[in-house]
């Protein structure tokens, strides 16, 4: 191959037709698109080469016939375009291919081109949300609390949460305190009855309520007698009888 020069506007020649001789292996390399080589429509870029049979000269006689390099099919400019956050691929002036950035669910895009260098900026939409302060509970004493807690909570398909279910319960005071245990002893008839009272108080301020419990000695022979007090107490003594 030997470079013999350019074809087409400001070429070393105009047009292949103008090439006045050739040799095979003889080049030129096509500057404009539209001109035409042994049938074939060329691009800026292409590259042709002559070919035939050749005289004693070294120059071919008869038709010359020109092999096609096609480079001009590659593609050797790009665009950075800002719409679509991507790349326009470009042969010469005109657009072949491109590739863009889309921006999904909550999600946007944004450019920041210098020069050749480029940045694209992936930003989450902020999410909407309501915060509460919580307050202190306080349970009043012998009286039923409402509480209030969540229950369910809903995301979408990005993991945001789009609904909290929430539900309400009630808490009881149930506390009672033990406020008295007394214990009392009676008898009559030979007959003892001891009685021990239980006082309890549901909640501070309310009115207390008793537990009553009892029990009985009885004797046939023995005299039962009992004393009250801080310190009940019940006897049984023997009887005498006669001799």
């Amino acid at each position: 191959m030997v470079y013999k020069g350019t074809i087409g506007t400001g070429g070393t020649y105009t047009a292949v037709a103008n090439i006045p001789s050739a040799s095979i292996g003889d080049t030129y390399k096509i500057v404009t698109d539209g001109i035409v080589a042994s049938g074939n429509t060329l691009k800026t870029g292409d590259v042709i080469i002559a070919n035939g049979t050749e005289g004693t000269d070294g120059v071919i006689s008869g038709t010359i016939t020109w092999d096609v390099i096609p480079a001009g099919d590659d593609i050797n400019n790009y665009t950075l375009d800002p719409t679509t956050h991507g790349v326009i691929l470009k042969e010469g002036t005109a657009d072949k291919g491109s590739f863009a950035l889309t921006a999904g669910t909550s999600v946007s895009l944004s450019d920041n081109t210098s020069g050749a260098g480029r940045t694209v900026t992936v930003s989450h939409a902020n999410v909407t949300r309501s915060d509460g302060t919580d307050t202190a509970i306080t349970q009043t004493a012998g009286a039923d609390q409402e509480v209030t807690v969540v229950s369910a909570v809903t995301t979408n398909a990005q993991g945001h949460v789009t609904a909290v279910k929430t539900r309400k319960i009630t808490v009881k005071d149930s506390v009672a305190d033990l406020t008295k245990v007394s214990t009392a002893a009676t008898a009559a008839s030979n007959v003892a009855t001891v009685t021990t009272t239980v006082g309890i108080t549901p909640y501070s301020g309310a009115t207390e309520d008793s537990l009553n419990s009892s029990f009985k000695l009885e004797s046939d022979n023995l005299t039962v007698t009992a004393t009250s007090g801080t310190t009940p107490e019940v006897k049984m003594n023997f009887t005498w009888g006669s001799f």
